[in-house]
């Protein structure tokens, strides 16, 4: 058996406790809420994951076939993502420290946690669709 095999063995019953545990975890959830286990719902559950599961194995597996080993990045695309990347931290931090200054500057001494929330909501989300967009450019 060669490390390659090993390793995906490895993965496997990894990917398998994790499931039991959150097969374990549910079971709390659910019998916690209404005080009875439902097996409708366990059932729904493991299927919900196993078909997830599946269907994203060969979903890959048929696009690894289809595009013939081709991969779908190169240098360049490695390169536009690393400037991406590297201008968006910036410009977020100093978006952030700007935010913060003008926040002191108005004696706004505390932040509620739900305008934070908001707040990194749509930095993760301009972030991600640049990523997508420099991804496609490069």
């Amino acid at each position: 058996m060669n490390d390659k095999t090993k390793f995906k063995i490895f993965i496997g019953l990894l990917v398998g406790i994790l499931i039991g545990a959150a097969l374990l975890l549910a079971k709390l959830i659910l019998t916690k809420e209404t005080g009875e286990f439902s097996p409708v719902m366990a059932i729904a559950i493991t299927g919900g994951m196993i078909l997830g599961a599946s269907s994203s194995y060969l979903l890959s597996i048929r696009k690894k076939k289809k595009n013939n080993n081709i991969p779908e990045v190169d240098e360049r695309t490695v390169l536009v993502l690393k400037n991406y990347f590297l201008s968006a931290f910036y410009l977020v931090m100093m978006g952030t420290g700007l935010i913060c200054l003008v926040l002191y500057l108005m004696d706004i001494t505390t932040i509620e946690l739900g305008m934070i929330f908001v707040y990194l909501t749509f930095v993760f989300i301009i972030v991600a669709i640049g990523a997508l967009i420099a991804k496609r450019k490069g």
